[in-house]
């Protein structure tokens, strides 16, 4: 199914004749009614191929239901898959014994990591540093004890150390990212890379990850869609910016726990 109108007079659906296409430059709701009758059209053709399952819901078929999950939820991926649905998916299509899972698309690494942990072999390709980075930090730590990361959290939130020190690592900005945070926020993540930057391993990876893990929480801005919403406060705001009503400027790891 194809919808021609490029340098076209007129919109065509497989040879049909529809609207002209200035007319649907003008309107993009009569574009988008073709979409739908389109789609129409496709689950008609398909009707008996299609099967719904009751299985999966929006919790699991997105990153909502790793919310429950220790190490799965540490980082909101959301465009991630779940670990009960990798279980689910594993569980009905019986994979088992000798089987090689390959995940060319792995993001953070769940699907991959759930097949480890059923005993699997299990290959990850991701070129996304933020997901390579989150795989990297799970395979560092997969030797710590909880109990000697609850002293890192402990010591991160309770004795704050950074605030201790006179240096800093900044980072430099992109286009998109200048003037996302506060000065005071600003400053006192600078100064947390700097004390991370003189950790020892996998504490220092840890430490590292528990900054960028929160950088939309701690700035002026919100992920939409493929738009950053900027709260009114930030030198970015213009039309359609909005209010974050708490932003924890100067505590730049206090939510990391």
């Amino acid at each position: 199914m194809r919808l021609d109108f490029e340098d076209a007079d007129v919109i065509q659906l497989e040879g049909r004749e529809l609207a002209p296409a200035k007319a649907v430059a003008e309107d993009g709701s009569y574009l988008r009614m073709i979409a739908r009758e389109a789609v129409t059209d496709i689950e008609e053709k398909f009707a008996d191929r299609l099967e719904i399952n009751r299985d999966l819901t929006r919790s699991l078929v997105s990153f909502q239901a790793n919310k429950a999950e220790p190490f799965y939820r540490w980082f909101k991926y959301r465009e991630g898959f779940s670990k009960p649905l990798i279980e689910y998916i594993i569980d009905h299509a019986n994979v088992a014994g000798t089987a090689n899972v390959l995940d060319p698309f792995a993001g953070t690494g769940a699907t991959c990591f759930v097949a480890n942990e059923r005993g699997l072999a299990a290959t990850a390709i991701e070129l996304l540093p933020v997901g390579s980075n989150f795989i990297r930090l799970r395979q560092a730590i997969s030797g710590v004890e909880p109990a000697e990361i609850s002293r890192w959290l402990h010591e991160i939130i309770e004795d704050r150390p950074w605030e201790r020190t006179n240096g800093r690592v900044s980072f430099s900005h992109l286009r998109i990212t200048r003037d996302a945070f506060g000065p005071e926020t600003d400053d006192a993540l600078a100064r947390y890379r700097f004390w991370v930057s003189g950790q020892p391993q996998p504490k220092k990876q840890f430490c590292d990850f528990l900054s960028y893990s929160i950088l939309e929480e701690i700035s002026y801005t919100r992920k939409d869609g493929q738009y950053l919403r900027w709260d009114h406060r930030s030198l970015r705001a213009g039309f359609g910016s909005f209010s974050i009503l708490t932003i924890p400027c100067g505590s730049a790891c206090e939510h990391a726990d």
